[in-house]
């Protein structure tokens, strides 16, 4: 299970009254942020987030597609994932660990 660093973001623009999830920085418009260890859940059969060629991070999905992080990272009350798939939208609720 591998952990990674995720900021919450608050009061950033065009999304003042919910958080915005950010992996890699802070959003460049945020008025605050905290900062997250989070992890897939045990749960997540098929998901796997791994190191990329150039250091970052990204997800692949049971359905094969491979995601940078910050193009699925969605979530308001906590961190998920949001992909699609044929058959729609897919959540995945990220495990938070204590800082």
């Amino acid at each position: 299970m591998k952990k990674f660093k995720i900021y919450r973001n608050y009061g950033c623009l065009s999304a003042e009254k919910r958080v915005k999830y950010t992996y890699g920085c802070e959003a460049a418009t945020a008025v605050a942020s905290d900062e997250l260890i989070v992890s897939l859940p045990e749960k997540s059969k098929g998901w796997e987030v791994y190191e990329t060629a150039a250091g970052g991070l990204a997800v692949e999905s049971p359905w094969g597609m491979q995601y940078d992080i910050n193009e699925v990272l969605a979530g308001d009350k906590e961190p998920q994932f949001r992909t699609w798939d044929n058959s729609g939208v897919r959540y995945i609720t990220l495990k938070v660990w204590e800082n």
